[in-house]
């Protein structure tokens, strides 16, 4: 449930993909990065990237982690 419908708020975002807390995206937000609106001090993230970005895979980070011979 989100708190407004067709929204998630940053926290609520964050939750739903997996990162530790909505800081990230509010700067993502800030930045431009993410089409954002801002009511009060709450950044409100449309629900369609929301679902968008958590069909995605990850990137990884290089080969860190492979095991060498």
């Amino acid at each position: 449930m989100t708190a407004l419908p067709g929204y998630y708020t940053a926290t609520e975002a964050a939750e739903k993909l997996g990162y530790r807390d909505g800081s990230y995206l509010s700067r993502q937000c800030s930045q431009g990065k993410i089409q954002a609106y801002k009511v009060g001090n709450v950044w409100l993230i449309p629900e369609i990237w929301v679902e968008t970005k958590a069909t995605e895979t990850p990137r990884g980070q290089g080969n860190r982690g492979l095991v060498r011979k």
